[in-house]
C-alpha cells in the first residue's frame, strides 16, 4: 500500500568513502534491518528482500492517524533505501561532527542516475501494488522525531 524512501551510507565508520555496497549489506546485518531495495550512487538497483515479504525499515513511527500503520509500517511498505547522505546539520546528530566533517560534498544528497533509477523503480511498484502517489512518504514522514531521510536535499518533485 506505500511505499517508503530511505537513505543511508556508512560514513559514520567510512566518511571519505561511505558507499561501498557490501557494507551497506554488512550494516543491514549489524542493526537488524533490511530494506527492499537499495539504489547505489551509479543507479544500480540491489533487491535484498522479496517485495511480498515484509522488511524490516520503517521502524517505528505513525502515518495519517492510522492506527494500523502505528509501528507497524513495515507490513505495509515496501523500502526503498537510496545510498545518500543530508545536510551538515541533518548529519551531525547521526554520525557525530568528526565524521560529518570528512564527508567531500559531492557525497551528499542524490545523483541523476539514482533519481532515474528511484523514478523507474517507483513507476513499477505503483503499477504493480496500485500504490497512489500520496503514499509514497520518507522516513522522516513516518517518524520526524528520530529519522532525517530521505531529507531536506531529496527532490520530491522528481517523483
Amino acid at each position: 500500500e506505500y511505499i517508503m524512501i530511505h537513505a543511508m551510507s556508512d560514513a559514520a565508520a567510512n566518511p571519505t568513502d561511505p558507499y561501498r555496497i557490501e557494507r551497506i549489506r554488512e550494516i543491514f546485518d549489524e542493526y537488524g534491518v533490511e530494506s527492499h531495495y537499495v539504489i547505489d550512487r551509479q543507479g544500480l538497483t540491489y533487491q535484498f528482500v522479496e517485495d511480498a515479504l515484509a522488511g524490516r525499515h520503517g521502524g517505528k513511527g505513525s502515518w495519517g492517524g492510522n492506527p494500523r500503520l502505528t509501528n507497524n509500517m513495515n507490513r505495509y511498505a515496501v523500502g526503498i533505501e537510496l545510498l545518500g547522505i543530508g545536510t551538515t546539520e541533518e548529519m551531525i546528530p547521526v554520525i557525530g561532527s568528526a565524521s560529518n566533517s570528512a564527508i567531500k560534498p559531492r557525497n551528499r544528497g542524490y545523483t541523476e542516475a539514482q533519481y532515474s533509477a528511484l523514478e523507474h523503480l517507483v513507476a513499477i511498484l505503483q503499477q504493480r501494488y496500485h500504490v497512489p502517489k500520496e503514499n509514497i512518504i520518507g522516513h522522516d514522514d513516518y517518524d520526524p522525531a528520530r529519522k532525517w531521510d530521505p531529507g531536506v536535499l531529496f527532490d520530491w518533485n522528481r517523483l
